[in-house]
């Protein structure tokens, strides 16, 4: 595993700009609208609202680069039957694009847990933790992986929770 440090801290600045569009239980969700500005300098601000995990922001970020301008208009509150939110919904580019080797490795950070529906309850109690305490989180666990190599998410909430 050779970590992108750079992507690592795009997805840290995207978390930090807007906290209220961080959530974990899906890559993409209809929950809130975002202020992050994109590589075109526009605002975020899709039709139906949303929220991402640390996946679907690496994703988002990744497709922009290709030059993709994202729109998740799905014309209804399921942005997965949106061709364009599909890509969203892909962990493998998402763990290659932040240097793991793939995503089963990445599964961790994305799951909480290395099942994904292990960590499913994990994911709705952080969800469920006000938009600050989600957003810091999200930071710190980033930021250890960087640093560290090692993904820690129970510090991280308490961390988060303590400051």
């Amino acid at each position: 595993m050779q970590l992108n440090i750079e992507n690592i801290n795009r997805v840290i600045e995207a978390i930090k700009a807007d906290g209220k569009a961080f959530k974990m239980l899906n890559f993409v969700q209809s929950e809130s609208a975002s202020a992050v500005k994109d590589n075109y300098g526009n605002p975020r601000q899709w039709d139906c609202g949303t929220a991402m995990c640390i996946a679907g922001w690496a994703n988002l970020i990744r497709l922009e680069d290709a030059g993709n301008k994202p729109k998740l208009n799905t014309g209804g509150s399921d942005p997965y039957h949106n061709e364009f939110a599909r890509q969203f919904a892909n962990e493998d580019r998402a763990a290659h694009w932040l240097g793991f080797d793939g995503s089963y490795e990445a599964r961790p950070l994305f799951y909480m847990s290395y099942n994904c529906w292990d960590g499913q309850h994990e994911r709705n109690q952080f969800d469920a933790l006000p938009d600050d305490v989600r957003s810091k989180a999200g930071i710190y666990v980033l930021e250890h992986l960087r640093d560290t190599g090692a993904i820690d998410w129970p510090a991280a909430i308490e961390k988060a929770q303590q400051s």
